[in-house]
């Protein structure tokens, strides 16, 4: 009920609706693009997926199958937890600091004058490169390699989340020493007997990208969006880029699938990423249903693979601006 009520005032809201006609600022306009609902179609004829794909039954008319997922639900969705750092030797009880709840949310909602780094701004980067502050003067942070631990971070998250999540559907993973494509080169994870692809193993590569510029040559194209008509475009390039590197060699030299787990600062995830999270969701509902001794019904299925799904997509990747947000504390540390 309070879901529906919720619905309705944000549609009917006078406020609400010039809010979203007339936002604030441009920054502003370009996050709440980003937030907009992805949809990516469950088979892709480049999909490392394509033949292992399960059909979405719940689907009628005959229109194309597809997946859906809303950055912005998925971090409404996690408000009621407590947020953590990611980090695989991080307690439970590590806390996310009120600094970073601040900072978090003023780049979730495009502001730019976070009071957490407003003794930072117009500080030159420790790069000496760029200045702090102003607008779009703090994506440099999330592009300058002086701040890299933030991505490792970030990284990192998104790692421990996937293999947690490959665990909890009962497939054996390896984080370390991980198969090697060609040469010295590897991806991040590997998942064990998964079999798609005509191979057993899976590996996967993670990487990230930075929805907004922060290292424009000439300075003027400093914090505007990247391929606005297009915001997905930074992500299909990153996931073409590392199926050029590791595809290929992968199956040639180790006789195992790839597939590449490309996500942005936004929340935003590529296709690729949603169809493995589909494919190991309708695999924990089969073995849910197989466990109770019970023949499920198609919508019965279907809700229970839905929530897996919904779980999968929400819980841990929403918290990928966290771990990239700066604040004064971690700004303190890269200065000293």
């Amino acid at each position: 009920m309070q879901r529906r009520v919720t619905t309705q005032i944000m549609s009917e809201w006078d406020r609400h609706q010039l809010a979203l006609r007339n936002p604030p600022s441009d920054r502003m306009r370009d996050v709440h693009k980003l937030h907009i609902t992805q949809s990516v179609p469950v088979i892709d004829e480049n999909s490392t997926l394509r033949h292992n794909m399960p059909q979405r039954d719940d689907d009628e008319g005959g229109n194309p199958q597809r997946l859906s997922f809303s950055p912005a639900a998925s971090v409404w969705g996690q408000m009621g937890r407590a947020w953590t750092s990611g980090d695989r030797n991080a307690r439970t009880t590590e806390l996310v600091t009120p600094s970073d709840y601040v900072a978090f949310f003023h780049q979730y909602f495009g502001i730019t004058n976070n009071p957490a780094l407003a003794p930072f701004a117009n500080v030159p980067c420790a790069c000496q490169r760029y200045f702090m502050g102003g607008e779009g003067g703090w994506d440099h942070i999330n592009t300058c390699r002086v701040h890299s631990s933030n991505w490792t971070r970030a990284h990192n998250h998104v790692l421990t989340a996937l293999e947690s999540i490959c665990n909890s559907a009962g497939y054996a993973t390896k984080h370390k020493h991980v198969l090697t494509s060609a040469g010295q080169r590897r991806a991040d994870l590997e998942i064990l007997n998964i079999q798609v692809a005509q191979n057993i193993d899976l590996l996967v590569d993670i990487t990230l990208r930075h929805d907004f510029i922060g290292a424009g040559h000439n300075g003027l194209n400093q914090g505007l969006l990247r391929n606005p008509d297009n915001p997905d475009k930074i992500l299909d390039s990153a996931a073409a880029e590392k199926i050029r590197h590791y595809r290929a060699p992968y199956r040639q030299n180790r006789h195992v699938a790839f597939l590449p787990a490309c996500m942005t600062t936004s929340g935003r995830i590529h296709g690729e990423f949603l169809r493995l999270l589909y494919f190991i969701s309708n695999k924990q509902a089969v073995d849910y249903f197989e466990a109770l001794g019970y023949d499920a019904h198609k919508a019965e299925f279907c809700h229970r693979r839905d929530v897996f799904f919904h779980n999968h997509r929400c819980s841990p990747f929403a918290l990928i601006p966290t771990c990239l947000t700066e604040t004064s504390a971690t700004l303190m540390t890269a200065y000293r």
